[in-house]
């Protein structure tokens, strides 16, 4: 069966968009070396199998970070066991975001036909808000578009070194996760599909939108990124994700407090942040951090030869 999705690109003319759209849109591309700018949904994946062919897209062709634990043995499957090689990587799990991508792409599809195109309506703005609100996540916090890689959970970590005889920081995959995400993706790529070759008939909501405040249910202060000489000049998660790797975090976990917020002030005090943000960062609720904020820690450590 073909399963072949239309490339976004087809017949679309980025330079007559409207500049609020185009800029929300490539919000979700990236600079590559800082010198080529990387279109959302650039790359293209094709698999020809016996009863199957499938072409889906994505932000990135691969994660130079999936590909470090791959030749570093770290990389893990649902049952704890190695992938050893891009191609396992490849073709058991980015397969299954395809999947997951074309699958949300046609019920989105059908969705919006079971309500008989009332996009194409003038006087009907009601579905032309929900695609909006598909594409445009109004919260704090960002879902990653990205092949997803799971930490061990803690309870794990001791029996996985224990296997492996390396005390290692391991991370695992499993496909559901990915076919989920694809899912999401591709309906988001369909949404996005109709909002870049229909601009006229999502202008004015992406201006009446994002021209206002975006609510939150608690007020987050940015930390300045730490820049001091010769090292790197990491942002807060970077730095938090350091303090777990070294076991910090469970020793502010294990402290003996009856005081509510205790906790949160000590690891403020600590790292010198606001309570509010230790709070989201021991909640597990501070802003996404992504593999490539993960890859860059990764390389410090390399580059410094620092085993954890």
């Amino acid at each position: 069966m073909d399963k072949i999705i239309p490339n976004l690109y087809d017949n679309l003319n980025l330079t007559t968009l409207p500049k609020i759209i185009k800029d929300e849109f490539y919000k979700m591309g990236f600079w590559y070396d800082k010198e080529l700018f990387i279109k959302p949904f650039h790359y293209i994946f094709t698999f020809k199998l016996e009863n199957e062919s499938l072409t889906f897209y994505a932000h990135t062709e691969k994660s130079s970070f999936t590909d470090k634990l791959i030749k570093e043995n770290r990389l893990l499957n649902e049952s704890y066991e190695l992938i050893t090689s891009y191609y396992q990587y490849q073709n058991e799990y980015i397969i299954e975001y395809g999947r997951g991508f074309y699958n949300g792409y046609i019920d989105y599809t059908k969705e919006l036909k079971n309500k008989d195109n009332l996009i194409f309506e003038t006087d009907n703005k009601q579905t032309a808000y929900k695609i909006f609100s598909k594409v445009i996540q109004k919260t704090g916090f960002k879902k990653s578009d990205g092949f997803p890689i799971s930490f061990i959970p803690i309870q794990d970590i001791e029996k996985i070194t224990a296997k492996f005889k390396k005390d290692v920081n391991y991370y695992y995959l499993t496909k559901q996760s990915f076919k989920d995400v694809g899912y999401q993706v591709g309906q988001k790529y369909k949404a996005w599909e109709l909002i870049l070759h229909n601009p006229t008939l999502f202008e004015d909501i992406f201006k009446e939108q994002l021209s206002k405040p975006e609510p939150k249910e608690e007020l987050i202060i940015e930390t300045p990124k730490l820049n001091l000489k010769n090292i790197p000049n990491f942002t807060l998660q970077q730095r938090y994700n350091l303090f777990e790797q070294l076991g910090f975090d469970s020793i502010i976990h294990q402290l003996d407090t009856e005081k509510q917020g205790a906790k949160h002030k000590l690891l403020a005090l600590i790292l010198g942040i606001s309570p509010d943000n230790a709070k989201h960062l021991l909640n597990g609720t501070y802003k996404e951090f992504t593999i490539e904020q993960q890859e860059e820690v990764e390389e410090f450590l390399h580059r410094n030869k620092i085993k954890i």
